[in-house]
């Protein structure tokens, strides 16, 4: 598996949208997350395993337990992350259980976790850079895993 591109949202210590583009780094296969302590490294690491497989890079932390501190209370909690499989590429996404304000009146909802994942092989890049997702391969958490 090669990770092209992670986007997160609201997840961690990380507010708004914030996305590592992968790709930047060619064919090179080995890479290093590096800065101070609290800089978010682990949760880029946590990012890349909740997308892929729903879980944490370590038994520390719950998907649930992804959302940030300081996160909107409307903003969902979002992991978006394409990568390479062999000669297929594939986008997933996931969005763990989390709290969200109600749309109307006060208070909040709970929300279960969603997960989709699509086959983008055959797109091409004008579909790609269009957003498009590209073939839906699976939906749901159940099925996504």
């Amino acid at each position: 598996m090669t990770p092209l591109r992670l986007t997160v949202r609201e997840f961690g210590p990380y507010t708004d949208e914030q996305t590592i583009d992968f790709a930047s780094l060619g064919e090179q296969r080995l890479f290093l997350i590096h800065g101070p302590t609290g800089s978010g490294k682990t949760a880029m690491l946590d990012a890349i395993c909740f997308g892929l497989y729903g879980e944490t890079s370590g038994d520390e932390r719950d998907g649930h337990e992804l959302r940030s501190d300081f996160a909107a209370d409307d903003a969902p909690t979002e992991v978006d992350l394409d990568f390479r499989l062999g000669q297929r590429t594939f986008r997933i996404s996931r969005r763990p259980r989390q709290e969200l304000a109600k749309q109307r009146g006060d208070g909040f909802t709970t929300h279960s976790e969603e997960a989709t994942l699509w086959e983008r092989t055959r797109q091409t890049a004008d579909e790609k850079e269009r957003g498009g997702e590209g073939d839906v391969v699976a939906e749901g958490k159940r099925e996504v895993d």
